[in-house]
C-alpha cells in the first residue's frame, strides 16, 4: 500500500485509503507500510460499520480474548449428553 504525500496532509493513511477505496474479495498487503496501528485499523472498521470503538488495557483485552476462547471452545467440542 502507498500513500501519497496529499494523502497524508488530510489525514489518511493508505490503510483508510484501501479499506475505503478498496475492491470487496480484494487481498491486500499492508506489512510494507510502517507505523499502522491496530487502533486506526479498527477505527476505520468500526466507522465503515457504523458500531463504537472503544480502547482497552491490556488486562481487559485478556479478559475479553479469554472468554472469547472459552466460547470457541466449547462450540468446537459441544458436551456431551
Amino acid at each position: 500500500m502507498l500513500a501519497h504525500k496529499s494523502d497524508q496532509r488530510l489525514g489518511l493513511n493508505s490503510s483508510d485509503r484501501t479499506l475505503e477505496k478498496g475492491s470487496a474479495g480484494a487481498w491486500y498487503h499492508g506489512v510494507a507500510e510502517e507505523g499502522i496501528a491496530f487502533r486506526d485499523i479498527a477505527e476505520v472498521i468500526g466507522r465503515r460499520l457504523n458500531i463504537p470503538v472503544v480502547a482497552k488495557s491490556p488486562e481487559e483485552t485478556a479478559i475479553i480474548l479469554a472468554g472469547l476462547q472459552s466460547s470457541l471452545d466449547s462450540i468446537a467440542r459441544p458436551q456431551a449428553s
